[in-house]
């Protein structure tokens, strides 16, 4: 998926323009097996851990992801606190996704999002 040299906790990023793949610049792309869905208000889907996947939203969008931990939750945080620590050691820039959401998100819809997550818990 040639990766790119950056760091997220938990993601990984590829350096593929989905929407205008350069099949030169990437020749085993052409043998990425592509699928397509499309959900809608209410809906969710589940994708496995380290599967590749790209999101477009359609229109303005607020989405939430959930992660599930099992037994597997210690070492994969040992595996990612790995990564980190390989990633900022060669080179990745590293970035803090919960800095970039404070940044383009107003906190008058942080807040509103989480009384909503609050409110759902609530009716669970």
């Amino acid at each position: 998926m040639y990766e790119k040299k950056i760091f997220t906790n938990a993601a990984r990023w590829s350096e593929i323009d989905f929407k205008n793949v350069d099949y030169q610049k990437y020749p085993k792309f052409k043998d990425v097996k592509i699928e397509t869905y499309i959900l809608n208000s209410g809906d969710g889907i589940f994708i496995p851990k380290n599967w590749w996947h790209c999101v477009e939203n359609m229109d303005e969008t607020v989405a939430i992801t959930y992660k599930i931990f099992r037994y597997q939750y210690l070492y994969s945080k040992l595996c990612e606190s790995w990564r980190e620590f390989h990633s900022k050691n060669n080179g990745y820039k590293i970035y803090d996704l919960n800095e970039i959401i404070k940044q383009k998100i107003p906190s008058k819809d942080l807040i509103k999002m989480k009384e909503l997550i609050n409110k759902n818990n609530e009716l669970n």
